[in-house]
């Protein structure tokens, strides 16, 4: 044997050794470490086949299709799956097969491992997706056996060190943080400008799938969660537009945006009333806007609107009765409301709705009047200098000093305490 074959022999039987090693050390983290050929790989053992489990038809073969033809060598991919699992993967350096380049490419794959007690993920992805009790039962199964690193900062700064061992400390590595690629397109910008105007029915999809976790998001009050699927429905969206005028293109999204708002909030069992008000106040704001980064201002601002509105007006699962009452007691606060009347205008006897309102809302039909009433007061008290009485008006309490009484039975404070709180100077 030459010095030359001599050579090849001893790195590869290095290149053998460093990745045992690897595989070693990510068992001593609880942490599985596979070699997969993709050529015929079966990526299902990621995730235990949970993807199909609970997806149905998840098409594991798409991911395998986009490694080979996006991966590259020396690049280490950062994954977090879509049940918020990290994964490692890299392909290994190796010796082209030209006349099967498929054959030969094997790819190294570390992981499922969470970075946080699994209890919050759990809850995220179950509200998320909306799963059953079983499909949520089968996850938190899954979730009780994948590892937990608690220093994810070393722990990937070794398989970084150990990664570039494996090619050589004279071959520099990049590093590529995406998101779940497993059946979508890693690089889904690159697919964009390849294809034009033409999007694929993965992409229409993806964004079908997105408005509906953004209207979730709203429909649930959810802030944080509705300005990230916003963000992500944006970058999606976007890209097909023609860019020949981008501040009208920006406006139509944010019309788009508004329009999706409303009717989460509806499906939230939010009266129109209030809908509309703050639907046609956003139209016309966004027309009025000139510039492309006020629009983005004016995107968090409906969020956080729409959020609000269905965490103050929400009648989801009140009967019909009850939301009648609801809706006919905001719409007519400033008036004499009484229990006869409201009874009246829902057609029912005033004793039934009595009983049944205080069994949903928790409160008596007038004592849930004049606790409103007394909510309607604090922005008058907070944002302006009207006197007692001119509050007390405003809310539909004709006498002060009954105003007074009201106020400290529901805030704990006299309306004056209160003023004096809201305008003192920090």
């Amino acid at each position: 044997m030459d010095a030359a074959k001599e050579e090849d022999v001893h790195m590869s039987g290095t290149k053998i050794d460093l990745i045992k090693q690897l595989v070693e050390q990510m068992q001593a983290f609880g942490v599985a470490a596979r070699k997969y050929n993709l050529a015929d790989p079966d990526i299902s053992k990621l995730d235990d086949g949970l993807r199909e489990r609970i997806f149905g038809g998840f098409d594991y073969d798409k991911g395998v299709q986009d490694a080979r033809k996006y991966c590259k060598e020396k690049t280490i991919y950062v994954c977090q799956d879509c049940f918020k699992c990290m994964n490692f993967s890299f392909l290994l350096p190796q010796e082209k097969d030209v006349a099967h380049p498929d054959t030969s490419a094997e790819m190294m794959v570390i992981g499922p491992f969470l970075t946080e007690i699994w209890e919050e993920p759990l809850k995220q992805i179950t509200e998320t997706y909306q799963l059953s009790v079983f499909q949520e039962n089968m996850l938190r199964e899954y979730y009780s056996v994948v590892p937990i690193v608690q220093s994810a900062e070393a722990f990937e700064n070794l398989v970084f060190l150990q990664a570039n061992y494996i090619y050589g400390m004279d071959r520099a590595l990049a590093i590529c943080r995406i998101g779940d690629y497993y059946g979508k397109h890693i690089e889904m910008k690159k697919i964009l400008k390849e294809t034009g105007q033409s999007v694929s029915a993965e992409l229409v999809k993806i964004r079908y799938q997105l408005e509906e976790e953004m209207m979730a998001a709203v429909a649930a009050g959810d802030t944080e969660r509705a300005f990230a699927a916003c963000k992500m429905f944006s970058q999606y969206h976007m890209e097909w537009r023609d860019k020949s005028n981008s501040l009208r293109s920006a406006k139509n999204m944010m019309l788009v945006f508004n329009t999706l708002f409303r009717k989460a909030v509806q499906r939230a069992a939010v009266h129109p009333i209030h809908i509309d008000k703050i639907s046609e106040l956003y139209a016309r704001k966004i027309e009025e806007t000139v510039f492309i980064k006020d629009l983005l201002d004016i995107s968090h601002e409906m969020i956080r609107k729409y959020c609000l509105l269905v965490r103050n007006y929400s009648l989801k699962g009140y009967s019909e009765v009850v939301c009648d009452t609801l809706n006919y007691i905001d719409c007519h606060l400033v008036e004499p409301i009484s229990l006869k009347m409201l009874s009246e205008h829902v057609n029912v006897n005033a004793s039934y709705l009595s009983n049944r309102f205080k069994k949903e809302v928790g409160r008596s039909v007038i004592d849930y009047v004049n606790w409103k009433k007394v909510e309607g007061s604090l922005i008058y008290l907070a944002a302006t200098n009207m006197s007692m009485a001119e509050v007390a008006e405003r809310v539909g309490i004709g006498d002060e000093n009954y105003y007074s009484r009201l106020f400290k039975k529901y805030q704990g404070m006299t309306p004056r305490q209160y003023y004096a709180l809201m305008h003192t100077k920090s």
